[in-house]
């Protein structure tokens, strides 16, 4: 029988696609409690979620007007966005589509981005409408009148001195995907400035503010006709896109406006961005991943310890080395420094850790603790041990139980530090 790229089920066999190949399995046994599916399908809405705001927590981190941390901005992302993807499976449940339909869901255990159209941002100022994104050239606006930061004022209800924050995902040719962003201010450099040709200005007088040297000058494209205006930040393989504009007050603080990601749809890769509800569930089911049963005191063992927290629920919120945000490698932490930082999730009897590694440890795994500190309210702050002379420790902020002088990691940061001896 020639199966070609099947999707769907046939008897007991289930074929899917997963990173770009065919997949055959056997279809898992169905979940006989109603209650548990709902709280499998929660669990990935969470998942799926989660992994949207991790990778783009540089902006999403402070992108909600009025929430004054990142521990907040990220419970009205994940509030906001966990909403709208259990209203997509409602709507479409109603309208008679099976769990095999709907698509773009993450499977718990992984740490896949995929594509929906998220809201990153929340405000009161005006939006600027993203009608279109095609990859390969890049995303479009609404129509303009001029190639003029006046006219561009004037399409979108702006203030002079407003800024422009062009985000984008973007993928390489292999498939990675790459989240962008760079910021202009509609300030032009002279003193009137209505008649300043919007990509001169921006380009070649410098009003270019990135929030990162990295995406310093990154637009791959950004020009002007009556149609709108066209970006690309990193490449122009544009998947999704979308303009948040912010606006100073005088306390110092930012107003912002709605953005939601557009997405291409005719560029996303189905083998790979659009595992299927019904696919999460089975993974789910086949990995054994936490839920053994839906009544909480069958989870209990024969020696009256409760069962452990199931994995994906702790997240590292925010991490600080002595009050200074963790956002980037570290490779020369010298002496003994302050740990720090935020979680969220069920935290409760859990510890952050530093520990040994060449690479990010995987959710799941057993390390040895270099030092840590117990989670208090969803907090944490402990300090470093120092190596032996001549010694160098490359470590990993993680969050678990500890037992011992080891941890189940349950959540990890990104980045590592090298420690060594201070002065």
């Amino acid at each position: 029988m020639l199966l070609g790229q099947a999707r769907g089920k046939v008897g007991s066999l289930v074929f899917s696609r997963q990173n770009g190949k065919q997949v055959t399995r056997a279809k898992a046994e169905s979940i006989r409690n109603p209650q548990t599916e709902k709280q499998i399908v929660q669990r990935i809405i969470l998942n799926t979620i989660s992994q949207a705001y991790s990778r783009m927590a540089a902006i999403t981190d402070h992108s909600f007007e009025g929430k004054s941390n990142p521990s907040e901005n990220m419970a009205a992302f994940m509030k906001r966005n966990m909403n709208e993807l259990r209203s997509k499976i409602s709507k479409a449940v109603d309208a008679g589509s099976s769990f095999e339909e709907i698509t773009n869901f993450a499977p718990i255990g992984t740490a896949n981005f995929v594509y929906n159209p998220l809201v990153i941002s929340m405000g009161a100022l005006p939006k600027i409408p993203v009608i279109s994104v095609t990859s390969g050239t890049g995303a479009k606006t609404g129509a303009i009148t001029a190639n003029t930061y006046q006219a561009v004022i004037n399409a979108f209800n702006l203030q002079r001195g407003d800024q422009l924050t062009f985000v984008n995902i973007v993928e390489d040719a292999q498939g990675n995907k790459y989240f962008y962003y760079a910021r202009v201010i509609l300030n032009p450099v002279d003193a009137e400035g209505n008649n300043l040709p919007l990509t001169t200005a921006f380009i070649n007088q410098g009003a270019i503010v990135s929030p990162s040297p990295k995406n310093e000058g990154q637009f791959a494209a950004l020009s002007f006709d009556t149609t709108g205006i066209t970006f690309a930040v990193g490449n122009t393989s544009v998947k999704a896109a979308a303009i948040i504009v912010s606006r100073e007050k005088g306390d110092g603080s930012y107003a912002r406006s709605e953005a939601t990601l557009d997405l291409d749809e005719n560029a996303i890769d189905e083998s790979i961005d659009m595992c299927t509800l019904q696919d999460a569930i089975d993974q789910f089911q086949e990995n054994d991943v936490g839920l053994d049963n839906s009544k909480y005191l069958n989870n209990a063992s024969s020696k009256g310890s409760a069962a452990t927290t199931p994995a994906g629920l702790a997240e590292i919120v925010s991490a600080a080395i002595n009050n200074a945000a963790w956002d980037a490698n570290k490779p020369s932490q010298e002496g003994v420094r302050t740990y720090s930082g935020t979680t969220s999730g069920n935290t409760k009897g859990m510890s952050a850790a530093l520990v040994e590694g060449s690479s990010e440890p995987a959710v799941g795994s057993t390390k040895t603790v270099w030092n840590s500190g117990a989670i208090t309210n969803g907090a944490f702050s402990f300090q470093n041990t120092e190596p032996e002379v001549g010694e160098s420790k490359r470590v990993f902020l993680v969050v678990g139980k500890v037992s011992g002088s080891s941890i189940k990691v349950e959540a990890a940061w990104p980045y590592y530090a090298v420690l060594t001896v201070g002065d």
